[in-house]
């Protein structure tokens, strides 16, 4: 509930207990102009309608008959009743403090000087008038409503919650009470006793929008993100209007991956008020997670478009538009951002990486730098760093800052063991050590050749892949035990994957690049020789990866293969499944790619038909996706289309990779110039072909 809100709903309690009937039904219908179902405004004039009423000095809680006031005080408080219907605060308050210098002692004062300054703002001297109030009155339970209101906005939270509690006693029947008291145990970081106090407004009161609001929050907080979201619901039931909790619950979708759901609520709040800059920001992430860059792009440029000074938008904005391809615009933005905040390491960062994007290498650098010196235990910043250096060659000093990935905003290889973590001391010798996957497929298959080296220090080792890998990987490596994802048995250390080069001290010279040690079933290779037949030169393509926010761009239209498939008798075959497929769809004049059926990898593990189609053809063309890996893990003939900037494992401008002999890479000339690398690709295809006519 608003304060705005809760004073109205004070002032018109206040006004009905005291007998100004028309000035607390005024009050109940505004409010019910602006929420035409709010129940407490609704009780309210249906109390009025039977007849409540009451004079101005007779508080709540105070005996039916009390003492009448000095004729000349009572004048003095008719007068005030005039000006309280007048909504004039400010003389309310004037008055009423004149007034205590005579009656130091007179209660209803201090109640009408710290209401009034309660709906002035003045939120210290209506805790000091109310407090008298209550000194003087202990068993005024409004009064300690009040005050605890007052306490609240000063942020007093133990004071706040001892005099809401109080209030509780006197005011066992009224939920306002009790969502306040809620408030307050919040700001006490007491979640349970907050969400009781808060069921017990709801006990009085089970149609509470604002109580079922705040429960859903307490609840989010606690990540018990299933029971939040059916309370923001509730609330939004009775107030199909309530704005920020429909908000919330997009957020608490969004929190648990319902990300259609998220979009559709923060659209919802839009078509409600669309000028919230904030809702247009959260779908914007919302709509990123989703992979709907585009979108994103556009409700970015919604909040900057309203707040062109807000680097928290810009910075956001630069890395919508870094993930949709567009490095040069990223880089405008992140630039605003840095005008607007100059101390701002998320956006230096994120310039970087916009530069690096674009191959500015150096640039990329220098805005890491800036980075880390604003924050210098900046987990991306130096990470960033680590695969600048990484790119280059420079392993010794990689793959130390690649170990922050760990603590990243998005942390990867992190898994918490009970063994410790093995770097490269102590000895293995008699030891056991567990290797466990942390990224992708394609990692699992490219550093799983670490652990030989690992057997070869005398450890016995364990490698927990993927699920989906172990059929592929058994066998591998005979001496190497290999299982899944499930593994809970005890070890005496733990590796992530990809720390296994900083544990060996791998420099370029010295990676471990003996293939194959990869191999298809045969029973698999025999099946689709048979299917396949041994016509024509056979090129099995991939053309669509797998986009992430961190590695954008990975996937080319199926037609770049075009001058690849006019060359004589070349066959095009499928090695793609998933995202992308459809294009296949629409290949036109020209281009025939030749799809190996529903069938093909549809069970037994992943790439299992992929590995045995890849033995059986002349050459791989695929994208940097885990296609490629196992190509070059088979030890088989694979081009590798690129991105201008690469990731950091191709290093720069070589067209040979010291992980996979068998690999050649051909890369853009500029960014999103894939026309430029299947020139090369044709080029150096063309005479292999020939070649194989003439034989």
């Amino acid at each position: 509930m608003t304060k705005a809100l809760e004073i109205l709903l004070l002032k018109a309690s206040t006004a009905q207990k005291r007998g100004n009937r028309e000035e607390a039904a005024q009050i109940y219908r505004h409010i019910l102009a602006q929420i035409p179902n709010h129940a407490r405004a609704r009780k309210g004039l249906a109390e009025l309608a039977n007849g409540s009423a009451g004079t101005i000095g007779q508080p709540a809680s105070q005996p039916a008959n009390p003492p009448a006031n000095p004729p000349a005080l009572q004048a003095e408080l008719d007068q005030l009743a005039a000006l309280m219907r007048a909504n004039d605060a400010a003389a309310v308050a004037a008055r009423a403090e004149a007034l205590i210098a005579q009656y130091p002692d007179v209660a209803v004062l201090h109640d009408l000087l710290g209401g009034a300054n309660l709906q002035l703002g003045r939120f210290d001297a209506a805790a000091t008038a109310l407090s008298h109030v209550v000194r003087l009155n202990p068993d005024h339970g409004e009064a300690h409503f009040r005050l605890g209101l007052a306490l609240l906005e000063l942020r007093q939270a133990d004071q706040a919650a001892a005099v809401l509690a109080r209030a509780a006693q006197l005011l066992p029947d009224n939920p306002r009470v009790f969502l306040n008291l809620a408030s307050a145990l919040k700001q006490q970081d007491k979640p349970e006793e907050t969400i009781a106090a808060l069921r017990h407004a709801l006990a009085i009161q089970p149609d509470f929008p604002e109580a079922l609001f705040n429960l859903g929050n307490t609840l989010k907080s606690l990540r018990r993100i299933d029971e939040a979201i059916a309370n923001y619901r509730a609330a939004i039931a009775l107030r199909p209007d309530f704005v920020m909790a429909i908000n919330n619950l997009a957020n608490a979708y969004r929190e648990c991956k319902r990300l259609d759901d998220a979009i559709a609520a923060y659209r919802q709040v839009l078509a409600i008020k669309p000028d919230f800059a904030e809702v247009h920001y959260n779908l914007g992430n919302a709509l990123l997670d989703a992979g709907r860059i585009g979108e994103a792009v556009g409700a970015f440029r919604h909040v900057v478009a309203q707040r062109p000074d807000d680097a928290r938008a810009l910075n956001s904005l630069g890395s919508a538009l870094g993930q949709a391809n567009s490095a040069d615009k990223a880089i405008d933005a992140f630039r605003r951002a840095i005008v607007q905040a100059p101390d701002y390491a998320e956006a230096h960062n994120n310039m970087g990486t916009a530069l690096l994007d674009l191959g500015r290498i150096d640039e990329a650098a220098a805005s890491y730098e800036k980075a880390l010196a604003i924050s210098p235990d900046y987990p991306d910043a130096h990470f960033n760093t680590g695969l600048i250096h990484l790119t280059r060659g420079d392993f010794a000093t990689g793959w130390p800052l690649y170990e922050w990935r760990k603590r990243k905003t998005h942390p990867v290889g992190n898994r918490s063991f009970a063994a410790p973590l093995w770097l490269g001391e102590p000895s293995l010798e008699g030891r056991t050590i567990l290797v466990h996957h942390e990224q992708g497929l394609g990692d699992t298959i490219q550093f799983i050749r670490y652990a030989p080296l690992l057997r070869e220090r005398g450890a016995r080792v364990i490698v927990s892949v993927q699920d989906a890998l172990v059929p592929l990987l058994a066998g591998t490596f005979p001496d190497v035990e290999l299982v899944g994802d499930s593994f809970a048995g005890a070890v005496d250390y733990h590796v992530p994957m990809l720390s296994l080069p900083l544990a060996l001290g791998t420099r370029i010279e010295t990676i471990p690049a003996t293939v194959p040690y990869l191999a298809a079933s045969p029973a698999r290779v025999a099946r689709w020789r048979e299917r396949l037949g041994s016509h024509g030169f056979r090129i099995g393509i991939c053309w669509h990866g797998n986009p992430t926010p961190l590695n954008p761009g990975r996937s080319f239209p199926l037609d770049m293969f075009r001058g690849v498939a006019a060359l004589p008798g070349v066959r095009l075959i499928s090695l793609h499944k998933g995202e992308g497929e459809a294009q296949l769809a629409q290949q036109g004049d020209g281009l025939r790619v030749e799809t190996l059926g529903p069938d093909f990898d549809g069970a037994g593990g992943a790439f299992m038909d992929t590995a045995a189609v890849m033995t059986l053809c002349d050459l791989v063309i695929t994208l940097d996706t885990s296609v490629a890996h196992v190509a070059g893990a088979l030890g088989v003939p694979v081009w590798v289309a690129l991105k201008h900037m690469a990731d950091w494992r191709w290093l720069l401008r070589r067209d040979d990779t010291p992980w996979y002999p068998t690999m050649r890479l051909f890369r853009q000339d500029s960014p999103n110039d894939w026309p430029s690398a299947f020139a090369r690709i044709e080029a150096a295809l063309a005479p292999l072909v020939a070649e194989r006519q003439v034989a």
